[in-house]
């Protein structure tokens, strides 16, 4: 490819469009750019996002049910246990607190609503009341349920899988190679065997990072092509807020368009990734805040985050108003008929006043019912009626039973003939002499001579085969 074509965003744009993906190289070049190419760079991401996403816009909420006394050492934290950043820690939360934040955050507009745990996992003694909680949470109609509670084993991500939960959150932070100057009470991979778990239990999943923290233009590459090799569902994009008392409260805070730019190659690394701006959007990015959908986010988060606040919920949906996208949410499928539903801005009162709100759309119709042969197929020698799916178990049952009977049959009579005519053109009898069982062998057991030419040798296992077998009719 032409080097001009490596700096060219908008070409790149429409290869990825077209099916194409962005290399390594590419990458490293667009995460360098400077002066007027970046904005070449933000309509690149902004026709990628378009493509892919349209004017789809979700944001969800987090409740911290445990937070702060936490064992880790991760230095952008203020809930680590290793350094005093005068936070307050409170220990798990109630069922009930934790149905109220949750019907709250859909009242006011959140398509998903996550609890989140301080700590590596759960521990054996928190695992019930981490369970309450899910329950409580799965109470809550028409808002997809969510939860970040470290490392998981797989016996956990399948008990919250069953209890209703539908998405893992679980950030990679950084990349393998700077990990180690971030964290050193666990190891990366970790956080990816857990991604990995999460997936393989059949949990969706939302993995992230956090920018700012001195990473370089290489780390940020390689972090951006493992997440891509993971292929979560949802990518959160954090930005460090300095938090006074951690080894990164003296970190310089990344510019707005700097903010801006990491998003835009994360879009055209990521083109079918839910690309979620979250930490430090209102404290970093300033003015530039509604910038974010225009260069390839399609998510947001709303409410307080885990140690810092966020916005008045009414400047978000107003944003998204002057914006004119679409407050398009993934609720729909778990919503009760019954409650009205509102999928355009959020089903908050002021919403609804202002006209913003859409009717959710209608369900796909029921399925049809079984036909009236399979419903009332019986089984030979009951009167209990079989359903269609009992009936056809049935049926295989008992046809794969007929053939095992009857391939055995099949494949002696398939190697009698041949083996009578290998014998006639020899003029062999049943048992040929040589194959007399030596004394002192077992009855009926035959000797292990190895001597004599390879034809007696042959007419030896000829002969014990057909021993075995019964003689020649």
């Amino acid at each position: 490819m032409p080097a001009a074509d490596l700096l060219d965003p908008v070409s790149l744009s429409r290869r990825i469009i077209n099916g194409g993906e962005l290399t390594r190289d590419e990458a490293r070049d667009l995460f360098a750019l400077s002066g007027e190419a970046v904005y070449d760079l933000f309509y690149a991401a902004h026709k990628v996002r378009r493509h892919f996403h349209g004017n789809r816009v979700t944001f969800c909420s987090i409740l911290p049910t445990k937070f702060g006394n936490c064992g880790e050492d991760c230095k952008f934290c203020a809930q680590s246990g290793h350094f005093d950043t005068g936070i307050e820690a409170h220990t798990m939360m109630d069922g009930a607190e934790v149905a109220e934040a949750c019907t709250d955050a859909r009242n006011r507009g959140a398509s998903a609503f996550g609890i989140v745990n301080s700590g590596r996992g759960p521990t054996k003694r928190e695992w019930p009341k981490i369970m309450e909680a899910v329950h409580a949470m799965k109470e809550v109609d028409g808002i997809c349920h969510c939860a970040t509670l470290g490392t998981l084993n797989e016996e956990q991500a399948r008990d919250l899988k069953h209890a209703g939960v539908r998405r893992i959150n679980h950030n990679l932070e950084t990349s393998r190679e700077f990990y180690p100057q971030i964290v050193t009470t666990h190891a990366w991979q970790e956080r990816v065997d857990t991604v990995r778990l999460a997936q393989r239990v059949g949990l969706e999943t939302c993995c992230g990072s956090i920018f700012g923290m001195g990473e370089t233009i290489e780390d940020r590459v390689s972090l951006a092509f493992s997440l891509k090799e993971l292929n979560p569902n949802v990518v959160p994009l954090n930005f460090l807020f300095p938090i006074t008392g951690t080894p990164l409260a003296d970190v310089p805070r990344l510019k707005p368009m700097e903010i801006l730019k990491i998003v835009a190659v994360m879009r055209l690394i990521l083109p079918h990734q839910d690309l979620k701006v979250a930490g430090g959007r209102e404290k970093n990015l300033r003015d530039l805040q509604s910038w974010i959908f225009y260069v390839g986010a399609t998510s947001g988060l709303i409410g307080n985050y885990l140690a810092t606040s966020g916005r008045a919920n009414e400047e978000d949906l107003q944003m998204i108003e002057d914006l004119e996208l679409t407050w398009n949410d993934d609720r729909v499928g778990d919503a009760d008929p019954a409650v009205p539903h509102w999928s355009l801005v959020g089903s908050c009162r002021c919403c609804r006043d202002a006209g913003l709100a859409r009717r959710r759309p209608e369900r796909a119709p029921p399925p049809r019912p079984l036909p009236r042969a399979a419903a009332f197929a019986v089984r030979p020698g009951t009167a209990r009626p079989l359903s269609w799916p009992r009936f056809r178990q049935f049926f295989l049952q008992r046809l794969s039973q007929l053939r095992r009977r009857s391939a055995p049959r099949q494949r002696r009579r398939s190697r009698r003939p041949a083996l009578r005519l290998r014998r006639r053109r020899l003029g062999v009898g049943v048992r040929p002499a040589a194959a007399v069982a030596r004394p002192g062998t077992r009855p009926g057991a035959l000797g292990r001579d190895r001597s004599g030419t390879r034809l007696q040798q042959w007419l030896r296992r000829q002969s014990r085969r057909s021993w075995r077998a019964g003689p020649v009719q």
